[in-house]
């Protein structure tokens, strides 16, 4: 294939994980807490964005309008469940290809588009657009790596070997690439060069517990039963409740002649096989496909979206994302990224919908509720804030983000001023951090209380010596003793 000219906004650097194109910055909330995290969010959202309101990003000019397919909804009511799934299918292909088609010099929308060729079984249709997608962005190491992979399902093991060596070629620190390269080589047969891979893959994933397994696999392939054994039980040390580990110990056991502890891995073996849903037999309905067929589309829908936006096109991103929501109304991911799309655009009522619909699906996620209070504040809706920071308290009684903010509330309001305070000190007992101290103290001077407030503001002062609002609230308390 001739190589395609790159243009200049989409010149590669080398290693990225990404093509290098310019895009916008998405949050994807988890629903663990990590403290550091939550703090950031919650100073960055309660008390920036509050000062600022976001505008709409406008639509840049020379790209095809949508067509009226990729604007109608999906319509699946009253088809049948093989029928939904052919719609659903064509729908996902159609929206790759019209990606492809109207924006021929992007390498991230021809990627998208032999992904999708590959999920529906059109093996060498897929290695034409990744081809393409190396051509546009060649320091770009995906396309090589879904290459590699067919050429490994078609036993074509030397060129899967080959483009392989393209990734690290670009980064030779990339994860798991010499774990996939062990794999091919001990299916050859190369069972040395796949044990200096896989150890390789251990330098630079040194957590990895299937690489581990791997090894011992190619020290038992290789008859070095004693090495075979010392990865095995590293393997173990990482994930104890892996049972191809504890087959491998049995048969390394075995050959070792120590018959006890081969039996005791069998068993072990047996015990986590039969509780492994992975490894209870089942068949695979047309419902099964049906969901997969949902998930296809959302899943391709997402990524169109992030390359409609890193372009520009947000009233097109936004299409996608409503569509994909419709398909799959229980998306979380979907509903958190028309949520973010929507705070970005301004629309803040359609951003507190969306994050509604978030806590439905994940009523566990702290940073959810805390979003809900955000943006509820934002729209002037009181009530609403306080019983989503009352559910971020309860969620993540050890963080002190919950009780601060929800101090902030009462004392905006003039109300519960006692309950105000206690709060605020419980933030401070919880992470004696400047934000809390400052808040303690505006709490402790609201409540007459003038010597408390002007000790929580100086330590706010010395954590954080460079906040104007932090010495500007301490030099007017200064003044009016």
């Amino acid at each position: 294939m001739a190589k395609a000219k790159s243009s200049r906004r989409h010149k590669p650097r080398s290693g990225r994980s990404r093509p290098p194109v310019k895009q916008n910055s998405r949050s994807r909330a988890k629903p663990a807490l990590v403290g550091v995290t939550l703090l950031l969010v919650a100073v960055t959202t309660t008390v920036l964005i509050l000062r600022r309101s976001p505008r709409a990003p406008s639509e840049p000019e020379g790209v095809p309008a949508r067509t009226a397919e990729e604007v109608q909804p999906i319509t699946l009511t009253g088809l049948t469940i093989e029928q939904q799934i052919t719609v659903l299918r064509d729908a996902t292909t159609h929206m790759a290809e019209n990606l492809a088609v109207r924006y021929p010099e992007e390498a991230r929308a021809h990627l998208l588009l032999g992904d999708v060729y590959r999920r529906f079984g059109r093996s060498a249709e897929a290695m034409a657009c990744w081809q393409k997608a190396a051509d546009l962005a060649p320091d770009w190491a995906s396309p090589f790596d879904r290459m590699a992979i067919v050429a490994m399902e078609k036993g074509q093991f030397d060129e899967a070997i080959s483009w392989w060596q393209r990734v690290l070629a670009l980064n030779p620190a990339s994860p798991g690439i010499h774990d996939k390269m062990g794999r091919v080589l001990m299916a050859s047969g190369r069972q040395d060069e796949a044990i200096a891979a896989l150890k390789e893959e251990i330098r630079i994933s040194p957590t990895s517990a299937p690489t581990y397994y791997l090894l011992g696999q190619a020290y038992l392939q290789n008859k070095q039963y004693e090495q075979a054994v010392d990865y095995y039980k590293k393997a173990l040390e990482l994930s104890p409740d892996l049972p191809n580990v504890h087959y491998g110990l049995a048969t390394a056991y075995a050959r070792l002649r120590q018959p006890a502890l081969a039996q005791q891995y069998r068993d072990s073996f047996r015990r986590l096989s039969a509780d492994d849903p992975e490894e209870r037999p089942y068949g695979f309905s047309p419902q099964d496909d049906l969901v997969k067929a949902r998930a296809d589309f959302v899943g391709h829908a997402l990524r169109a979206a992030s390359l409609q936006q890193a372009q520009g096109r947000m009233s097109d991103a936004e299409a996608l994302l409503r569509r994909a929501a419709a398909v799959d109304p229980n998306h979380a991911d979907c509903r958190k990224r028309l949520a973010a799309f929507y705070r970005s655009a301004g629309k803040l009522p359609q951003a507190l919908a969306q994050c509604e619909q978030v806590a439905r699906l994940e009523p566990n996620d702290p940073t959810c509720r805390l979003l809900i209070a955000t943006l509820a504040l934002q729209l002037q809706q009181r009530d609403k804030a306080e019983a989503a920071f009352k559910k971020l308290v309860a969620l993540a009684p050890r963080e002190s983000v919950g009780y601060r903010e929800l101090a902030r509330l009462y004392l905006a309001s003039d109300a519960k001023l006692n309950e105000a305070k206690r709060l605020a000190q419980k933030a401070v007992e919880l992470a004696p951090a400047a934000a809390n101290y400052y808040v303690l103290g505006l709490v402790c001077q609201r409540s007459g209380d003038r010597d408390s407030a002007l000790a929580a503001l100086r330590q706010a002062i010395q954590l954080d010596p460079g906040n104007a609002e932090y010495r500007r609230a301490y030099n007017m308390m200064e003044t009016r003793r």
